[in-house]
């Protein structure tokens, strides 16, 4: 389930899905990502904080999700 970032910000320290619109490129649609948050940033692995990939508002998310748990068969 998606959740609009205006509605609740995710918890910091957590993986989560988060999507939004590359305003500046429109021809570029919409994105989608899987990263780690932590409370104002994204990264790529939480063991590498150091490895941002984004801030909150160099392309704001506009929708962020829980990653769901893995199958377990």
């Amino acid at each position: 389930m998606w959740i609009k970032w205006s509605d609740r910000e995710p918890e910091a320290g957590k993986q989560i899905l988060v999507s939004g619109f590359n305003y500046n490129c429109p021809s570029d649609g919409r994105w989608l990502d899987a990263v780690w948050f932590d409370g104002s940033a994204f990264y790529d692995e939480q063991e590498n904080m150091e490895d941002q990939v984004g801030a909150v508002g160099l392309y704001p998310p506009t929708h962020w999700a829980p990653v769901p748990e893995p199958p377990t068969e």
